[in-house]
């Protein structure tokens, strides 16, 4: 008869050499050691999951560690970058709660006594994470909008730079105007029915004394002014009504156009058609299959390879969003201050789980030279010597 009792004999977490996982172990063989072989099994998969995540990190992170010295930075690192896994392989539900109540499990356990402060700590933690579960099924391939590698981008901006010979656009007015409106969608990461609804009265300014210069913001909301489009845009949720701040880039794009190309316009809206009307969404999406059709062969193999061959306006608004998470992360920034941060930007809900379908999007170094101030060099020996 054997002196080993059968719970332990059964599922194990073991490191790369082998050795058990200590806390896991706990978990496993003493605090549910009760259960049934295959639901430990469930466990332990899940478990071991977890660990990976966690080694995967850079730096590493130790979970044995971090959950016996309550290091809640160190944890609620490991269980963002495992949620975003989740969310970007489409893992099931069952295996993030089983991770989920691993963690907060073992971390009751360690901390029976505690201070109050702790005890409100756990309590924002395990709150904060027990909110957010994996998004549902992608929609297919497709018929999703994609981030576009950034080859494609700078293809795209070669393109539609208002000097250059492969710009596909007849007129100098269009030409600018469709810069302006490239340069918006991919710095301010803006919906389309938010750019048609833009007037030249969207654009403020103050000056800045903290700062020592003027600073300039857009500002999205749905105007006063009469729409005589068949089918108006619309702010999609209050949450749209925002305050985005604005590069010299797009300050100087936007002055170009309003001062020396839009006209006197019959009509309120800042972008405007070939005939004075407001530039409706249809012809916004002509302007993006223009483009594709002048993309060369080396960035369409990437778009076609990265980003199922789709263009659109709505595929600049997830480049955004990718890169301005990419840069929040960069910095150091934790994941829920980067989702604070950047669902007011994009117009989210404040409990919108929209941070976590971009975060582990395809993103590459060159996106940061578009994002920044790369074309003033160029912009300003265009503008001749125009102010701003």
């Amino acid at each position: 008869m054997s002196l080993i009792p059968p719970s332990l004999g059964g599922p194990v977490c073991v490191d790369a050499l082998g050795f058990p996982r200590y806390a896991a172990t706990i978990w496993l063989d003493f605090l549910n050691a009760h259960a049934a072989n295959a639901t430990r099994e469930k466990h332990a998969r899940a478990i071991s999951g977890l660990y990976r995540d966690a080694e995967a990190m850079q730096p590493p992170v130790d979970l044995d560690k971090a959950l016996l010295e309550t290091n809640l930075r160190d944890l609620r690192a490991v269980l963002s970058s495992t949620l975003l896994g989740h969310q970007s392989c489409g893992t099931a539900d069952r295996r993030w709660d089983l991770q989920k109540r691993f963690v907060f499990g073992m971390l009751d356990m360690v901390n029976v006594v505690r201070t109050p402060e702790l005890s409100q700590q756990l309590r924002t933690l395990q709150r904060s994470f027990s909110q957010l579960r994996k998004a549902p099924a992608a929609r297919p391939a497709s018929q999703t909008a994609r981030s576009l590698p950034a080859d494609v981008l700078e293809d795209i901006f070669e393109i539609v730079d208002p000097t250059s010979r492969r710009n596909p656009f007849r007129t100098t007015t269009a030409r600018w105007r469709n810069y302006t409106i490239v340069l918006l969608l991919f710095q301010l990461g803006l919906r389309r029915s938010e750019l048609l609804l833009l007037t030249p009265d969207s654009v403020h300014s103050e000056f800045d004394f903290r700062l020592g210069h003027q600073v300039y913001w857009l500002s999205i909301s749905q105007p006063d002014c009469e729409d005589p489009r068949a089918s108006p845009p619309r702010l999609k949720n209050s949450w749209a009504v925002r305050d985005l701040p604005l590069s010299r880039t797009l300050i100087s794009a936007i002055d170009i156009y309003t001062s020396q190309y839009r006209g006197d316009p019959p009509h309120g809206f800042l972008f405007t058609s070939a005939h004075q009307l407001p530039l409706s969404k249809q012809s916004v999406e002509e302007v993006f299959q223009v483009i594709k059709r002048k993309i060369g062969p080396s960035a369409r193999r990437s778009l076609v390879a990265r980003a199922g061959d789709q263009l659109s306006p709505h595929s600049l608004r997830h480049t955004a969003s990718v890169v301005r998470y990419q840069r929040f992360s960069s910095s150091g920034m934790d994941h829920e201050e980067m989702s604070r941060r950047i669902r007011p930007f994009m117009g989210w809900a404040p409990g919108s789980e929209m941070p976590f379908h971009y975060a582990r999007k395809f993103f590459e170094p060159r996106y940061a030279k578009l994002w920044d101030e790369t074309f003033d060099d160029a912009l300003a020996a265009l503008r001749g010597g125009i102010g701003c």
